[in-house]
């Protein structure tokens, strides 16, 4: 399925959060536990697949789908075609050119996790949500890449990642 997307429109105050229920900490409850049964506390989340619970739940799951699970199509279903990254190579541009670099990665270090850290957020189903995901992300290079053969080396590296739900 194909999506284009309008500008996010500006969020008011009204669009804040009210408390920190709908946050990781209120999604793990202190667990250590990475994606939990539960999922934390139900949201309004219209437009979104039924399986999700709220925003935090959508952000933390999603990225696990794609990376952790390695079904990397699913960026098809949840980024919009024009979608835009930016690393440590400047400004990337386009669904498919995060699929691409996703799949390096992914090659490059096949055990890669990704724990989050923090995912704050503003807005609701109707206007849209902005999030910030803060995540630390983890991986063994055994794999060839752009920067080389693989050095079987362990890598920790933090990564924000700002998104328009």
């Amino acid at each position: 399925m194909t999506r284009t997307y309008d500008p996010a429109p500006p969020l008011s105050r009204a669009d804040m959060p009210r408390d920190f229920a709908i946050s990781l900490h209120g999604y793990t409850q202190g667990r250590t536990t990475r994606i939990p049964e539960d999922r934390g506390p139900a949201q309004d989340m219209d437009g979104f697949d039924p399986d999700y619970r709220n925003v935090v739940d959508y952000i933390v799951r999603i990225t696990h789908k794609i990376w952790e699970e390695k079904s990397v199509g699913y960026i098809y279903d949840t980024y919009a075609h024009n979608s835009k990254v930016t690393d440590d190579f400047g400004l990337q541009y386009g669904r498919d050119k995060i699929v691409a670099d996703t799949l390096h990665t992914i090659n490059a270090f096949p055990d890669v996790r990704l724990f989050a850290d923090e995912v704050v957020w503003a807005g609701n189903d109707e206007t849209g949500f902005r999030t910030s995901h803060r995540c630390l992300i983890m991986g063994h290079n055994t794999g060839y890449s752009r920067f080389g053969p693989p050095t079987g080396r362990k890598t920790a590296v933090w990564c924000v990642a700002d998104c328009v739900a």
